[in-house]
C-alpha cells in the first residue's frame, strides 16, 4: 500500500543468515559468486558488531575502574627494574607505565656489574660513568670492560666501599694505588695488559688481598713484588703473575717467609728459577700450597722431592727433571708433573 513504508530487513539477520550458509559451504555445493556476495554483506555489518562491541568493553572497563586490579609480581618487577636500571639511554622505562615510573624512582642497588658476560659491551667511556653512578655505591663485584680508565671512572669505583672483586684493563699506576687504599673491603684483583706498569713498590696503607692476578706484567720487578708480598703477605691465598719476565726465583724467599697461608702460585716466564729458592719454598708452605705452576721458566733442572699436598704443573719446562716418591706421579708426554693422592688419605 502506498501509505506504509517498507521496512528494510536487519541486516543482523542477513548476517546471521550468511554465517549458517557459510558454516554449510563444507557440505553444500554453493557457487563462488554466492561465496562473495554472503562475505561482503557480512563485511558490511562488521563495523556496526565492532562499534557495539567497543561500547561494552568501555563500559566494563569503566565498571572495574574502581575496583583494585591484581598486581604483577613485586620479585619479578624488581628484577627487570635492577637490569633496566643500568641499561645507559637504551631503554626508558619511565615511559612503560606509572607503576614502572614510580619503582624506577625508588633505590634498586645493583651489586654486581660484570661486562664480560654481556654480549654487547658499552664501548662508550661515558656509558661506563652512568652504569657506576646508577650502583647506588652497592657494588660487591666489578668487572670492567677494555677500555682506558679515567679519573672520573676511578673517582666513581673508590665510592663503592662494598668493593670486593675488581678486574680492569690497562690500568696506571696512580689508579691501582688510589683503589687499592680507598677501598676497605676489596678481595681480587685482576690486572689485564699490564705491558706497560711499572711498579716499583706496593704502597704500605694498602687493603690486604687475597687474591692478585697480574697479566703481562713485564715491568713488574723483584723490590715490587716484594713490595706486595709483604702488605698482603698473611691474607694472600692466590698469586698469579704471566709473563714476568723481570722476576726471579728470589721472589720465593719473600713468598716463604709472608705468605703462610698461600694456596696457588702461578709465575710464568720468570727470568731464572733457583732450585735452592724451591726448595726452601716448598718445605716452608707445605701446609698451604695446593696449585704451583711455573711454565716457561727458565733454568729448572731438578725439582725437590715433596711429600705434602702438592699439584705441580711444569708445562713446557723441556730441562726438568723429577725425584720421584711413591707420592709423585710423572706425565713424560705432556711435561707435566702431577701429585696423585693416596686412597687412604682422600677420606680424611
Amino acid at each position: 500500500m502506498a501509505g506504509k513504508k517498507r521496512q528494510p530487513q536487519p541486516i543482523l539477520d542477513t548476517c546471521s543468515a550468511s554465517q549458517q550458509h557459510e558454516s554449510s559451504d563444507a557440505d553444500d555445493d554453493v557457487p563462488l559468486a554466492t561465496i562473495l556476495q554472503r562475505r561482503r554483506l557480512s563485511a558490511k555489518a562488521s563495523p556496526k558488531q565492532k562499534n557495539g562491541v567497543g561500547v561494552a568493553t568501555v563500559l566494563q572497563r569503566k565498571d572495574t575502574k574502581g575496583s583494585k586490579l591484581p598486581l604483577l609480581s613485586e620479585v619479578s618487577e624488581r628484577c627487570i627494574m635492577a637490569f633496566l636500571l643500568v641499561v645507559p639511554d637504551r631503554l626508558r622505562v619511565e615511559t612503560v607505565c606509572k607503576r614502572w615510573l614510580r619503582l624506577s624512582r625508588e633505590e634498586l642497588p645493583v651489586t654486581e656489574l660484570d661486562f664480560e658476560r654481556v654480549p654487547v659491551r658499552p664501548s662508550l667511556r661515558r656509558d661506563v660513568s652512568k652504569m657506576l653512578e646508577r650502583a647506588n655505591q652497592q657494588l660487591t663485584r666489578l668487572v670492567l670492560p677494555d677500555i682506558t680508565l679515567v679519573d672520573a671512572h676511578v673517582d666513581l669505583i673508590v665510592q663503592q666501599q662494598k668493593l670486593c672483586v675488581f678486574r680492569a684493563h690497562r690500568m696506571q699506576k696512580k689508579h691501582i694505588f688510589n683503589i687499592v687504599q680507598r677501598c676497605p673491603d676489596l678481595k681480587t684483583l685482576e690486572l689485564l695488559d699490564c705491558r706497560a706498569l711499572t711498579l716499583s713498590k706496593w704502597p704500605r696503607d694498602a687493603v690486604a688481598l687475597r687474591e692478585v692476578f697480574l697479566n703481562g706484567c713485564n715491568f713488574v720487578t723483584n723490590q715490587a713484588a716484594s713490595s706486595l708480598i709483604q702488605v698482603c703477605g698473611s691474607t694472600l691465598k692466590k698469586i698469579i703473575f704471566t709473563d714476568a719476565t723481570s722476576l726471579d726465583s728470589r721472589i720465593f724467599r719473600d713468598l716463604s717467609r709472608y705468605c703462610v697461608k698461600l694456596e696457588e702460585l702461578t709465575i710464568s716466564n720468570c727470568a731464572s728459577v733457583n732450585l735452592r729458592d724451591l726448595q726452601l719454598l716448598s718445605e716452608a708452605l707445605w701446609g698451604s700450597l695446593r696449585w704451583l705452576d711455573l711454565s716457561s721458566c727458565r733454568g729448572i733442572s731438578s725439582f725437590p722431592v715433596c711429600r705434602f699436598k702438592l699439584h705441580i704443573l711444569a708445562a713446557t719446562c723441556s730441562l726438568l727433571t723429577v725425584c720421584i716418591d711413591r707420592n709423585l706421579r710423572v706425565c713424560l708426554s705432556c711435561r707435566c708433573l702431577f701429585w696423585t693422592k693416596p686412597k687412604s688419605t682422600m677420606k680424611a
